[in-house]
Formats: C-alpha cells, sequence, structure tokens
C-alpha cells in the first residue's frame, strides 16, 4: 500500500472502531506482525504516527505510518 492508502485505511479503522493486522518495520528494521486497535492518528514533525492497542503486547503503542 502507499502512503496515501495507509492513512486512509487507519483512519477508516479508527472511524469503524475496527482491529486490523498489520506489518510492522520498527525504528531497528525489524519486521512485526500486529494486530492492532486504531485510536488516533497524529502529525509531529512532519512524520504521522497512530496510537492503537496492540493485542501482541497488550498495550497502547505509537506506531509510525511510514512503517507500516
Amino acid at each position: 500500500m502507499q502512503s496515501d492508502e495507509i492513512y486512509l485505511f487507519v483512519e477508516n479503522s479508527i472511524a469503524r472502531a475496527k482491529a486490523v493486522n498489520l506489518n510492522y518495520i520498527d525504528i531497528s528494521g525489524r519486521l512485526s506482525e500486529r494486530v492492532i486497535l486504531p485510536q488516533n492518528l497524529y502529525n509531529k514533525n512532519e512524520t504521522f504516527y497512530l496510537k492503537a492497542f496492540c493485542f501482541k503486547t497488550h498495550s497502547i503503542r505509537t506506531f509510525r505510518l511510514d512503517g507500516i
């Protein structure tokens, strides 16, 4: 998916309160599969972030959209 498609997909998931499956590459370059419940999208220093409940860690996590 392109970054605009990811943004719209996540935005739609937030509006529908729908859990999603995704592959995420963290800042160290490690790939992991996550099931998350997106809560909030925000922009900080021209980078988009997603705050979501992560079912893998059972906690609220922050994901960079460019890692999805």
